[in-house]
């Protein structure tokens, strides 16, 4: 289960990929052959019932439009480089309703989509981000 980006965002976030590809840092551009779409995952199953999963996520509804900001940057395995989007509070409750919908069918979420996990990981990247303004370097 994921957010996708209106037109514009999907645009402004692929011309970001080839500009970065351009000066030579790996991006999510070509991954899956130059077809990947940018998107927000709220949810990934490692097992799942499909008709389960379906009629629970139908429960939730659309939900209201979300703007993610993005704060910083990091770069993960693989050498590629992400940009970690700021999270609003709704958007963190909808990915929390949204795993508590498909593990509740016994589905298998994956540990990396486990609610609260994202607050973690940018913890620690707000001192990175201190660290390296007080050094005089710039981020992307």
């Amino acid at each position: 289960m994921c957010l996708l980006f209106d037109r514009s965002s999907d645009r402004a976030i692929r011309a970001l990929w080839e500009q970065l590809e351009s000066l030579g840092v790996p991006s999510l551009h070509p991954h899956t052959h130059g077809r990947h779409v940018p998107h927000v995952s709220y949810a990934v199953l490692r097992s799942w019932d499909l008709a389960r999963v379906s009629a629970a996520l139908r429960g939730l509804g659309a939900g209201e439009p979300a703007r993610p900001q993005v704060r910083w940057d990091r770069l993960f395995r693989r050498g590629r480089a992400w940009l970690l989007a700021g999270v609003a509070a709704g958007l963190a409750a909808r990915q929390e309703r949204a795993a508590a919908a498909v593990t509740a069918t016994r589905a298998e979420l994956h540990k990396h989509y486990l609610p609260g996990l994202a607050a973690a990981l940018l913890a620690p990247a707000a001192g990175t981000a201190r660290a390296a303004a007080g050094s005089g370097r710039r981020g992307l």
